[in-house]
């Protein structure tokens, strides 16, 4: 199992304030959390 404590459930990066977490939802630039895709991918390949 991997933690990532800062990613959201739209697998980014989001600050612990409702309003600035909100507004990662719509923001189509911000990047996926740094190694969630790794941890996606070696998940499927199991």
């Amino acid at each position: 199992m991997v933690f990532f404590a800062t990613m959201n459930h739209i697998l980014k990066e989001a600050p612990e304030a409702f309003m600035a977490n909100v507004q990662t939802y719509s923001d189509p630039k911000l990047p996926l959390t740094k190694g969630v895709a790794d941890a996606i991918a070696e998940f499927v390949k199991r």
